[in-house]
């Protein structure tokens, strides 16, 4: 590099800094040493008085905040002379300046020279002009990200530290909208670091409100990369840089003279992404590289992006939805959300279409179709990207080339999986599988559970390669534990397009293992006792979606042994979870297969399930379907074996207590009479069914307002034999009826009474349960004249009816919010 080039070096620091008073204030402290080190009678040499071209440089270095071996390797001279040449006479000079006498430390000097007034103030900054040519954002689409923000502009503003930094994810996550609006953000403040912003984008296309159309700008090449930025920096190439790498020198000579931040937008269209990602990784000390990418890149420091958290999402829709004046509901939102897994540029697309004019079911029906604009603009490209690769993998990589992590699919190169023929062909088979497997599950499942299903050993090779490859493309979400899943929206589109990319007997295998998983996931989580709940629901929470999509497929098939096999252990759960409308409807559609099968033990269970399920809600047209369901049932018993026959028992007794029927009762009293006392029973099972005896006709003794005194010594009698047996659900349910009675004795008994079964359904989630407690509280809350806490109460419980879809308990509770203030 020549003299006249290294001059203009660091030029751009005059932004932050008071150059010529800090040449001056040196340039004085060098002049007085050197009168005290020669003969004061001398002639002082002229160069003596103020600091060199070459000091000059230096000091704009150090102020860059270059490291020694930074700034050497700008100058292209070795290292340890040029600390030798700095130790003696810049850090020197700087030391005396600032006055500070320990071991020369860059950070204090700075902080020195920024409180002598050296560094310009925000008034100052605010001034200069920054070479800045960024595109238009959807600001919109920045809604919720206001984490990634933090992050990314600490990033943008820090000191020093890692050059490269990625912002990765699936198409439609906002990457360049965050990417746009963090930058101009900083731009607009006034105190933007950078002397320049330059963005460059490889994407070809966009998607709009009418379609897929050209970028105009797309730059995919390196020659058009350092085309575009000595452009952007005002100084166009030289007709004399005739080859691509005396452009490139030529650029990154430009590059040095002051801060700059690149922005690589679109990394995966990138038509030689090796050989670019070694010019970003080459660049000088003074510029910091954005990349924003559907890939996975193997560069240390990366914000991975996915779809809007759903409340964060639901803001942003409900805020445009309000400005636009649309008549929707907030039940409009959760849909659309729902469909579109939070990803803003399928949301940012349905709200175009209904500005536009169109209705919004019109819009979701058009996102779910598979030729959907969207869903080829975000979906079949990245399939297409993935499948090209495979069809171009070499089968024997560079023998350098370091192998990609096995571990969460995370790459270390942006070279092949080192594998043999045999494998990498494996790798390819396994593929679609994969993804389609992928596609039956609603959240992320380990790579053992795929193994499982896939019919692969949980640690084969060419599985984790495959799954790395996939996950590289942002095909595929990793979650923090090494869960792979697919976002709602891909997941979709992969189900739809793979179904004929795979031999139907194979897929038919694959599904036959996703079904026992489930029913061994349903034994493992659920409870086998429909009236007890399952000692942690987290894990049903979790795949919920995905098990009701397995007892879909087996009531599809006819599998209803497969379908009772999962539903068995999830029958509680669902009780007080209050997933009841589907219920029903996969009881009436299993009922229906059962007598075309000519099943009569399932025909019975199917009955006496849907019956049950109707009797949760107290609703008097349910109620009588209920005891339709239950008297058919009854028909059956024969085929039933001896719990089921108990439960039918005992629920025809309930069902004719909440219907009043006096006479009805009275046949089951007798019956269940003689089963308390059956051999036929276990102690535990005949202390079970006399607990619920007395609790039921309790229950029919309050409801009619008789005998409250009896009412209240049967709920008690039940409450001891619950607790003999350590029936927890039993045990809240009891209570809650117990303060529910005394409200007419003692109040504060009551509410005693009350608040532990609400803590305790509270605790457990019984949704069924704790509305209840929370109606019941209200009223007792009222009585006491604690009004605000009743109404607190009395809008909780309002809530939850409303999403166990139980209408007369609304109705209820809606005319006492009407009596309180």
């Amino acid at each position: 590099m020549s003299l006249e080039s290294k001059n203009t070096l660091f030029l751009e620091v005059a932004h932050d800094w008071h150059l010529e008073g800090l040449y001056q204030d040196l340039a004085t402290i060098k002049e007085r040493r050197s009168r005290e080190s020669g003969n004061q009678r001398r002639t002082i040499d002229p160069r003596q008085t103020q600091l060199s071209d070459m000091e000059r440089l230096h000091l704009r270095g150090f102020l860059a905040g270059l490291s020694i071996p930074d700034l050497a390797n700008v100058l292209g001279v070795g290292v340890n002379g040029l600390r030798g040449e700095l130790t003696s006479r810049l850090y020197s000079y700087l030391k005396e300046l600032t006055g500070i006498r320990e071991r020369f430390c860059k950070k204090r000097i700075m902080a020195a020279l920024t409180e002598r007034g050296y560094r310009r103030s925000k008034g100052d900054l605010a001034t200069r002009q920054i070479l800045c040519a960024l595109p238009a954002r959807d600001s919109a689409r920045f809604e919720g990200r206001d984490r990634v923000w933090e992050q990314l502009n600490n990033w943008l503003t820090g000191p020093g530290g890692d050059r490269l930094l990625v912002i990765e994810g699936a198409g439609g996550t906002g990457k360049t909208a965050l990417a746009l609006e963090t930058v101009q953000r900083l731009v607009r403040r006034g105190d933007c670091p950078f002397g320049a912003v330059i963005f460059v984008s490889a994407q070809a296309t966009q998607l709009t409100g009418m379609g897929i159309l050209p970028k105009l700008q797309s730059t995919p090449t390196l020659d058009g990369l350092l085309v575009t930025i000595a452009e952007q920096l005002q100084r166009p190439i030289p007709d004399r840089c005739q080859d691509e790498r005396s452009r490139w020198q030529w650029v990154w000579q430009q590059l040095t003279r002051q801060h700059t931040l690149l922005m690589v937008d679109g990394f995966e269209a990138l038509s030689d992404p090796a050989a670019i990602a070694a010019v970003l990784c080459d660049l000088p000390a003074t510029v910091r590289v954005l990349i924003t990418s559907r890939q996975r890149l193997p560069f240390e420091r990366s914000i991975r992006l996915s779809g809007l958290e759903s409340s964060a999402a639901l803001a942003w829709i409900s805020a445009r939805a309000e400005d636009a004046g649309w008549p929707w509901l907030p039940s409009d939102y959760q849909t659309l959300v729902e469909i579109t897994g939070g990803l803003p540029g399928a949301i940012a697309w349905v709200l175009g279409q209904v500005a536009t004019g169109q209705s919004l079911p019109w819009a979701i029906a058009q996102l779910q179709r598979p030729d959907c604009v969207v869903a080829r603009f975000y979906c079949h490209s990245a399939l297409a990207t993935l499948q090209a690769q495979w069809a171009a993998a070499p089968l024997e990589p560079p023998a350098a080339a370091p192998a990609l992590s096995p571990q969460g699919g995370a790459l270390t190169s942006l070279e092949h999986w080192p594998t043999s023929e045999r494998v990498e062909s494996q790798i390819q088979a396994l593929a679609t599988p994969l993804l389609a497997i992928l596609s039956w599950f609603a959240r992320p499942v380990s790579q053992a559970t795929l193994a499982v299903i896939a019919d692969q050993e949980p640690d084969a090779p060419a599985l984790s390669a495959a799954l790395s490859k996939i996950a590289r493309e942002s095909i595929v979400e990793l979650n923090g534990v090494g869960h792979y899943g697919l976002t709602p929206f891909m997941r979709q589109y992969v189900a739809t397009q793979l179904v004929s990319e795979w031999p139907v007997a194979a897929a038919l295998a694959a599904r036959e293992r996703w079904v026992q998983w489930a029913i061994d996931y349903a034994r493992q989580h659920g409870h086998e006792d429909r009236l007890e709940w399952p000692t942690d629901t987290t894990a049903l929470d979790a795949q919920w979606a995905t098990l009701q999509d397995v007892l879909d497929w087996c009531l599809a098939q006819g599998w209803l042994d497969r379908f009772w096999d999962v539903f068995r252990p999830l029958r509680g759960y669902t009780h007080f979870r209050g997933y009841w409308r589907d219920r029903i409807a996969r009881n009436t559609a299993g009922l229906a297969i059962a007598r075309a099968q000519g099943d009569r033990t399932l025909e019975a269970q199917f009955l006496f399930d849907r019956g049950w399920t109707r009797s949760l809600n107290h609703d008097t047209p349910q109620l009588a379907r209920a005891m339709d369901d239950y008297r058919a049932a009854w028909e059956l018993r024969e085929f039933l074996n001896l719990d089921w026959q108990i439960d039918l028992l005992i629920n025809q007794f309930r069902l004719a207590t909440l219907l009043l029927d006096r006479d009805s009762p009275q046949q089951w009293h007798e019956q269940i009479a003689d089963w308390v006392n059956s051999p036929r029973l276990d102690s535990d099972r005949a202390t079970r069914l006399q607990c619920q005896w007395l609790y039921y006709q309790a229950d029919a003794l309050a409801r009619q307002g008789r005998e409250r005194s009896r009412a209240l010594q049967y709920y008690r009698q039940a409450l001891e034999l619950a607790q003999c047996i350590h029936w927890n659900r039993a045990v809240i349910y009891i209570q809650s009826s117990i303060g529910t009675l005394q409200m007419e004795q003692s109040l504060y008994h009551a509410c005693r009474d009350l608040q532990a079964s609400h803590d305790m359904a509270e605790n457990v989630l019984d949704l069924r349960c704790l509305a209840y407690c929370k109606q019941h509280l209200a009223q007792a809350k009222k009585r006491l004249g604690k009004l605000t806490e009743a109404k607190q109460m009395t809008q909780g419980a309002i809530a939850l009816f409303e999403f166990l879809q139980m209408e007369s308990e609304v109705a209820q509770l809606q005319q006492l919010m009407v009596t309180l203030p």
